[in-house]
């Protein structure tokens, strides 16, 4: 029996370049992930949640410029 696997489309968002870079691999890695966009800057990925069907967010919860749980809301 084959499965099919579902794609999930997802966004990083995090201020420092590190983590992001690191959440890019792994995401990468998986085959059921697509990497939509990352950025450091949350007023891009805003943008972004609200124009394409986005199901997993990856967010910073602690950035200089936005709290992440703003990002959420």
């Amino acid at each position: 029996m084959k499965t099919i696997l579902e794609i999930l489309k997802c966004v990083v968002l995090d201020d420092e370049r590190a983590p992001l870079l690191k959440m890019q691999r792994l995401i990468k890695s998986r085959p059921e992930l697509l990497l939509v966009k990352s950025s450091t800057n949350p007023d891009c990925i805003i943008d972004l949640i609200e124009r394409a069907d986005i199901q997993i967010l990856f967010v910073d919860m602690e950035m200089e410029a936005m709290h992440g749980l703003e990002v959420i809301r």
